[in-house]
């Protein structure tokens, strides 16, 4: 038993390290989006929609999320991937 210690990232690793998370949600909500053109399935359009949710839900700037430190570190990357998620999120409605 015993803590660790762990060095203090400059402000640009730890935003692209918060950065990760909802970009794999992205990420997978595209592979969905994609799968779902070509084989139509309600699983692929469930898929897509709660990724797109979770990446959404996730860079929701409250403490604690990672949504907070993309958006202290650049509002234009957060913006970017909030406008992203949220244009999968009501595409399929769109088509």
């Amino acid at each position: 038993p015993g803590g660790v210690w762990m060095p203090k990232l400059s402000k640009n690793k730890e935003g692209l390290v918060s950065l990760a998370g909802p970009l794999t949600n992205i990420f997978l909500a595209i592979l969905f989006f994609v799968s779902n053109i070509f084989y139509v399935s309600t699983w692929f359009s469930f898929g897509m929609n709660i990724n797109c949710f979770l990446a959404i839900f996730n860079l929701i700037p409250f403490p604690g999320f990672d949504g907070r430190t993309v958006f202290d570190w650049n509002k234009i990357v957060w913006g970017s991937c909030i406008l992203i998620a949220g244009i999968f999120l009501y595409l399929p409605s769109l088509i």
